[in-house]
């Protein structure tokens, strides 16, 4: 079986979604996988060595670049298909699914599972048609490659329930056998046992006292993470009480930067290496989690919901978001905003017993190795076995 990405950036998310899951289902599956990584010309070389370090049997492929390059992708495929022998595969995104089913259209694949991270036509339409570097693809092109992979492949799996509805009623899916597997936690990150020393000491560096209530946004910068969203739902709050902190973070943007220069002294913003992200998110008490409204954001699974509660952090969510918006109120871990996002929130430093349970929630139900999630994988490779 052959796990099969078509130009992903190897970020952070990368490595916990896929390498991670890759490394899991070998080892704890005992199943014979291999990633399949088609990267641009520009980072093949040096994205090789360090996904190699990490999955030594990986095979990296370099993409034929420009808006038709990626169908050019397909002669590579079937060459090393045909060489390896390989008949089953799952899919991370549109266009490593269509080669795929193309694969398997002519005979040398036999089963596809589409890997479906959110509602890509929406998110198309919603956001990646908007930016300034925009998207190659036409509408046109994105919604036919939804539709097809979506209808066609032998099984799929989806980040939500959310996202399962929204096949359906977009597509009429109807698919029997599919699985909702949310975006798990990273192997390496495990709970660390609160040190209030070492605590107030790094709390200290980024300017936060020990008796401040601090909120943490962690994560990327783009469109829909609706940081405009978040200045205005947390602005007068933090007016009202100047011990409400909140730290990005991230990449400085026009937004951020914008909410800093409004309160300089309660906004703080700092970029970090990944592998130092956890260290950070356990001196903080909210993990921040507000976006628009949206079809795109109704379906995600955010990485950082999970990597917030294995840190101990209550969750700051808006209303309708994926499938976690309910989790909230049914496990009562953080706080679900009004859909104006305009009242006054009341915020607390987060107790002992509350982070303790937060941990507990993360590993049950986001750890790959969890009685919610292995038995998911364990179906996946019965059903994907040739």
């Amino acid at each position: 079986m052959i796990y099969v990405t078509l130009n992903d950036a190897l970020s952070g998310v990368y490595m916990s979604q896929v390498v991670d899951v890759v490394h899991h289902l070998e080892k704890e599956h005992k199943t014979d996988v291999r990633l399949v990584a088609f990267f641009s010309l520009r980072h093949y070389r040096a994205w090789g060595r360090i996904l190699r370090h990490r999955l030594p049997n990986a095979v990296i492929l370099p993409t034929i670049p420009n808006m038709i390059g990626w169908r050019l992708n397909f002669i590579t495929f079937v060459v090393y298909l045909l060489i390896s022998g390989e008949k089953t595969a799952i899919c991370r995104g549109l266009f490593a699914a269509q080669m795929a089913l193309w694969a398997k259209k002519i005979g040398i694949i036999t089963k596809v599972c589409y890997d479906g991270r959110g509602a890509i036509t929406a998110e198309w339409q919603e956001y990646l048609s908007k930016t300034e570097d925009k998207t190659p693809y036409s509408y046109t092109l994105i919604e036919e490659l939804e539709r097809n992979v979506v209808l066609k492949s032998n099984y799929c799996m989806a980040v939500s329930q959310k996202l399962l509805s929204y096949w359906k009623q977009q597509f009429g899916y109807n698919q029997n056998t599919n699985w909702v597997v949310p975006c798990t936690l990273n192997n390496y990150i495990e709970p660390r046992p609160t040190i209030k020393k070492e605590t107030d000491r790094l709390r200290e560096r980024l300017g936060f006292t020990p008796d401040d209530v601090v909120l943490v946004y962690s994560g990327s910068t783009a469109g829909w993470q609706s940081f405009g969203f978040i200045q205005h739902t947390l602005l007068q709050t933090m007016r009202n009480n100047p011990q409400i902190k909140v730290l990005f973070l991230s990449y400085t943007n026009k937004t951020n930067s914008e909410f800093q220069k409004q309160l300089p002294k309660q906004v703080v913003i700092k970029w970090i290496e990944p592998h130092d992200v956890h260290k950070y998110l356990c001196v903080c008490d909210y993990g921040i989690l507000l976006r628009e409204k949206s079809v795109t954001n109704s379906v995600a699974a955010p990485t950082k919901f999970a990597e917030y509660l294995i840190a101990g952090l209550s969750v700051v969510i808006s209303p309708d978001l994926g499938d976690y918006s309910d989790f909230v109120l049914k496990h009562q871990c953080g706080h679900l905003i009004a859909e104006e996002g305009r009242e006054t929130l009341h915020f607390e430093k987060t107790p002992l017993e509350v982070r303790n349970q937060n941990i507990y929630l993360a590993q049950k139900y986001f750890k790959k190795s969890s009685e919610s999630i292995r038995p998911i994988y364990q179906q996946i490779v019965e059903k994907m076995a040739v």
